[in-house]
């Protein structure tokens, strides 16, 4: 995928499943876009929802992980999670529009290498923005702030409409590793979902333990 075009409004959309790195991800990108008349930058869950964009990155996120923290988040069950028609909606567009975009896998650059992952983002977009300037926002919008921003709002139901897009309880750990916390039982649940082998087959290596 090449590098924008800078003759016409250039249109970027950022999504994926809940849970998968995506906020983080709009709100970097957001940083260096929001003056700048020529961009327009969607973000939303799921896949493109029939709209056409000059680029689109998809972040992916180890799937047991995603249902443990949105279980969570939401104060219910595994079964629950997947009972909630959001959860079949997004994973069903994500797997069906994932041809259009970039993939970004989450376990492949956070915690440990978010500016290889910022880099290889603002590269598509403003290849000419300094090393320093990175630095900059990968540290405004930090694990660390961003649990401070949710920290303001009393639950899920509450939000930073106008900046970040923090919920309350957006984010409920770490989050890495938390799919190690399901029993045999719960993993087996989301094994059994419709098209969650489909998902699962994107980036097999990051599942070994689990499903070996």
């Amino acid at each position: 995928m090449g590098k924008l075009e800078t003759e016409r409004m250039r249109s970027i959309l950022i999504s994926g499943m809940p849970r998968s790195g995506s906020t983080f991800l709009w709100q970097c990108v957001r940083e260096i876009v929001k003056n700048d008349p020529t961009i327009s930058l969607d973000r939303n869950h799921g896949g493109v929802h029939g709209k056409n964009y000059d680029l689109v990155f998809f972040t992916y996120r180890n799937i047991f992980d995603i249902v443990k923290s949105l279980s969570l988040t939401h104060k219910i069950d595994i079964q629950g999670v997947l009972e909630k028609e959001f959860f079949k909606e997004y994973l069903h567009q994500f797997l069906d529009d994932l041809d259009k975009g970039e993939l970004i896998i989450y376990e492949k650059y956070l915690p440990e290498e978010p500016n290889k992952l910022i880099d290889l983002v603002f590269n598509r977009i403003f290849p000419e923005i300094p090393k320093n300037q990175t630095n900059k926002i990968i540290k405004k919008f930090s694990l660390e702030e961003n649990k401070k921003r949710a920290s303001k709002y009393k639950d899920f139901s509450s939000y930073d409409k106008k900046d970040s897009m923090i919920h309350g309880d957006h984010i409920t750990s770490d989050g890495f590793g938390l799919g190690n916390l399901l029993s045999k039982e719960e993993a087996n649940i989301i094994l059994g979902f419709p098209r969650v082998s489909e998902y699962i087959g994107i980036h097999k290596e990051i599942y070994k333990q689990r499903i070996d």
